[in-house]
């Protein structure tokens, strides 16, 4: 007995725990959230419009020769558009080592916009937790019944809405790498430099859907758990 009242205590503590994670989430932290993703949209510098076949950086060659069964004997670097001749060097291997970059700004966007992602996750994990902790109500006040079900039905559907925002992120990347590889091998077709554009494109208007997305969710949230709370 004595082990199930420490057990009981543990568990007790928990869920004291868990509401003072809701209470700081309603009262302090889904608030501030919604300020930031605001100042974040309104941030015309992060989501402007720009020219990404100027943005595209040209592929960057490294070049290292070495003696047939050698090690290396010299090493320089050269740049090139789109010359993918190699030296012919007698007794001597060329390998060129090619290196196509990031779009460095979308890249730095996603920087910002992935931790949101990941917050939403974290937060609408610790709010199904609590719903989930707190008794199912059976009998007595059918409204009361209903609203605890669509408290949980609404957080399982942003939860898995922000699981496919970080998905979408991985998405763009593996399809860019594979545009880009054609790039590489067919580096006279310009169509692939302008599926690359166009990508870039897509991928700025998704984030930009995304942050309105989370912030969306942390209002909705916010409306119908203080609701709920009270």
């Amino acid at each position: 007995m004595a082990n199930i009242s420490k057990s009981s205590e543990i568990i007790q503590g928990y869920k004291d725990t868990l509401k003072r994670q809701v209470e700081e989430l309603l009262l302090r932290e889904i608030p501030r959230k919604v300020v930031e993703l605001n100042v974040l949209l309104e941030n015309t510098n992060k989501f402007k419009e720009m020219n990404h076949l100027d943005v595209i950086r040209s592929p960057q060659y490294s070049v290292v020769t070495k003696e047939q069964g050698g090690e290396p004997t010299k090493k320089r670097q050269k740049k090139s558009k789109y010359n993918y001749d190699e030296e012919i060097i007698k007794n001597q291997v060329v390998v060129t080592n090619i290196t196509f970059p990031s779009n460095k700004e979308l890249s730095e966007l996603i920087s910002v916009v992935e931790p949101f992602i990941r917050q939403l996750i974290e937060d609408t994990n610790t709010l199904k937790m609590w719903i989930s902790s707190i008794p199912r109500i059976e009998d007595g006040d059918h409204f009361e019944g209903t609203l605890q079900e669509n408290a949980i039905g609404q957080i399982m559907m942003v939860l898995s809405e922000a699981k496919k925002f970080l998905c979408q992120i991985s998405v763009y990347f593996e399809a860019r790498g594979k545009i880009v590889s054609k790039v590489l091998k067919y580096p006279g077709v310009e169509d692939y430099m302008r599926a690359v554009s166009k990508l870039d494109k897509e991928e700025r208007v998704n984030l930009w859907l995304v942050v309105c997305a989370i912030r969306n969710h942390y209002y909705s949230l916010y409306d119908y758990l203080v609701k709920y709370w009270e």
